[in-house]
C-alpha cells in the first residue's frame, strides 16, 4: 500500500489510508488465519497420532501381561521396543511445547498492529510536513521573485 501512495500524486486523505490499512490488515489477518486453521488441523492430526500411539503402547503392555510365562531374552526386546515407543512419546510431548497458543499469537498480533498503528501515524506527519514545506519553498520562491522584480534583477 505505501508504495501505492508514494507513486500517486494524489493527496492523501486519513479515511482512504484507514481503509487502505484495514484492507491490509485484514489481508494479514485472513493468512492467520488460514495459518491457525492449518496448525489446528496439524495439531489434530498429532493427537489421533498420539492416541494410536497410546493405544499401541496399552495393547503392548497388555500382551506382556498375558504372556508373563516368556522367557527373559523375550521380555529384554519387548522392554526395549517400549523404551524405545517411550522416548518418541516423551520427544513429541517436548515438540508440542514450542507450539504457541492462540492467546500468545493474539498478543503477538495486537503488538504487531500497535506498531502498524504508530508508523501509518508517522507516514501521516511526515506527510503533512511535506506539503507545510511544500508551501513555505512556494512562499520563498514568490518573496525572491518580488526581491529580484525590485532589485531589478532578471
Amino acid at each position: 500500500m505505501i508504495k501505492k501512495i508514494k507513486k500517486s500524486n494524489k493527496p492523501i486523505t486519513e479515511d482512504f489510508f484507514r481503509k487502505e490499512l484495514k484492507k491490509e490488515l485484514k489481508a494479514v489477518v485472513d493468512k492467520m488465519d488460514q495459518r491457525m486453521d492449518k496448525m489446528d488441523q496439524r495439531m489434530s492430526a498429532m493427537d489421533q497420532r498420539m492416541s494410536a500411539m497410546d493405544q499401541g503402547i496399552n495393547e503392548r503392555i497388555n500382551g506382556i501381561n498375558e504372556r508373563m510365562v516368556l522367557t527373559n531374552e523375550r521380555i529384554d526386546r519387548m522392554d526395549r521396543r517400549i523404551d524405545k515407543v517411550s522416548l518418541d512419546t516423551l520427544d513429541i510431548k517436548e515438540r508440542l511445547k514450542t507450539f504457541i497458543t492462540k492467546d500468545e499469537f493474539n498478543e503477538k498480533l495486537d503488538i504487531v498492529i500497535g506498531m502498524l498503528e504508530k508508523s501509518a501515524k508517522k507516514e501521516k506527519d511526515h506527510d503533512i510536513e511535506h506539503v507545510a514545506n511544500i508551501a513555505a519553498h512556494d512562499r520563498f520562491e514568490s518573496e525572491i521573485t518580488k526581491i529580484k522584480t525590485h532589485v531589478d534583477i532578471k
